[in-house]
């Protein structure tokens, strides 16, 4: 299992009011978020209530018809072609200070018409494919996302720190604030008006996520309720992590590719370089 070996403090939480940062210090993860969203799919898969190799249309009938199947698989591989929710908000003028909900995400992507290249056949990170993930799970499994993941995942492997903040308007605890160097090297708060999840808005503790990690890391991990187990594979002893919904996130020298039951289908994606 891995282990803290030490903690300490570095800068503060809330510059404004003085407070440090501590193990209880709670950060946004950004896209660190993905990887618990895709793990939710794969717990669905298992459950048979969703299908991998599904178009997604049977889970979100509202999007438009693009002509070609998008498939579950598509969206946690980001292979499925969709514009991204962040490029279509700048281009459309909408201000990313202000409250973004995960409602108008849905609706925005319901109203594209095209996809950037047929499924299956090149890679380009999507955040719109995780959102759609996670209303594929909340609608699969009958719970709002933040509670399916509390109760599927962190609560199983105590990550009791750990939320979906899916309302900028909650207070949060222990919350780190974000700030930004405006152009003349002022620092300035940098608010993260964030109603929206899936592809963001995971709140934890580095603690928290060690837990994640350790289980992940751990040869007995499927005795301690998240499902992966760890192996060495391939001349190249790449390092594998291997969910049992048959999902597989696999580390590589040029970068983290993600596979889910199999590669995706058609051509091969581009990696990922990171």
């Amino acid at each position: 299992m891995t282990a803290i070996q030490c903690s300490s403090v570095i800068s503060g939480a809330d510059l404004e009011h003085g407070a440090p940062v501590t193990a209880t210090t709670r950060f946004h993860v950004a896209s660190v978020s993905k990887q618990f969203t895709a793990f939710a799919v794969l717990l669905e898969a298992a459950a048979n209530r969703v299908d991998l190799a599904a178009d997604i249309h049977a889970y979100l009938p509202e999007l438009a018809d693009y002509g070609a199947s998008v498939t579950v698989s598509d969206l946690v591989h980001h292979t499925g072609g969709l514009r991204d929710q962040w490029e279509l908000m700048m281009l459309s003028g909408t201000p990313l200070d202000g409250i973004i909900r995960q409602s108008a995400i849905v609706a925005m992507a319901a109203r594209q018409k095209e996809l950037n290249f047929p499924p299956g056949t090149d890679f380009r990170y999507s955040n719109t494919g995780y959102s759609l993930l996670a209303e594929i799970v909340a609608r699969t499994s009958g719970k709002p996302f933040a509670r399916y993941l509390e109760e599927a995942v962190f609560a199983p492997l105590g990550m009791r720190e750990s939320l979906v903040y899916g309302d900028a308007s909650r207070l949060l605890p222990d919350r780190a604030m974000s700030y930004r160097f405006n152009a003349r090297g002022e620092l300035r708060l940098a608010r993260l008006n964030y109603s929206n999840y899936g592809a963001t808005s995971l709140h934890t503790t580095a603690r928290d996520l060690a837990k994640a990690d350790g289980c992940a890391q751990s040869t007995q991990a499927d005795n301690e309720g998240c499902g992966w187990t760890r192996s060495e594979r391939g001349p190249t002893q790449q390092r594998a992590c291997h969910c049992n919904a048959q999902g597989e996130w696999r580390e590589t020298s040029r970068g983290v590719r993600a596979a889910v039951a199999g590669e995706a289908r058609g051509s091969q994606p581009r990696s990922h370089e990171r």
